[in-house]
């Protein structure tokens, strides 16, 4: 089935079980949506898609019943979730335990260069009245993303050290304004 139908459908959901939207968002997307949809056929029985959508919609059980499937969906992506940071985590452990310069501190070099980068290229290079020569977005996109994805892990373990398990880091909460919630 077309991905584009599945995604279509499983936009219905989201009136039935509004956190069905934070799944089906990354690089799994097509793959969690499927998911999503695959759920809604079995618990009603139907082929399509959009059909079983119109069914959950349509009878308070089958809605009852997918959030149900739901909760379950969200503990298993959750525990995928976990796993993948948990390799990230042993990965930034075992770099900051290495003897090797390099290794331990190419995340601080980076974090470093690209404020310095930043810094030159918009008030620095400007001064000396030296032409800037514009840096391709991708580059700058990536190298953005790598810190904040790095920075991100790095509060979480900061909170988690301290014992400070439930609160919510910035994006946990610009995640929740974003889902409406």
């Amino acid at each position: 089935m077309a991905a584009s139908l599945i995604l279509d459908a499983v936009k219905g959901l989201v009136e039935v079980a509004p956190d069905v939207a934070g799944w089906i968002a990354g690089d799994d997307a097509e793959k969690s949506a499927e998911k999503v949809a695959d759920m809604a056929k079995t618990i009603t029985g139907q082929d399509d898609p959009q059909k079983a959508v119109d069914a959950i919609k349509q009878d308070p059980e089958q809605a009852r019943k997918f959030q149900e499937a739901m909760q379950s969906f969200r503990v298993k992506m959750q525990q995928e979730v976990t796993k993948r940071q948990e390799t990230v985590n042993k990965t930034m452990r075992a770099e900051a335990k290495s003897e090797s310069w390099p290794q331990y501190s190419w995340r601080p070099f980076n974090g470093f260069m690209f404020g310095i980068t930043l810094f030159g290229i918009h008030f620095v290079l400007p001064l000396l009245k030296v032409e800037v020569q514009p840096i391709n977005p991708t580059v700058l996109s990536l190298w953005a993303g790598v810190l904040g994805v790095v920075g991100y892990q790095r509060g979480k373990e900061k909170r988690a050290k301290l014992g400070d398990l439930n609160s919510e880091g910035l994006m946990e909460r610009v995640a929740k304004v974003v889902k409406g919630k």
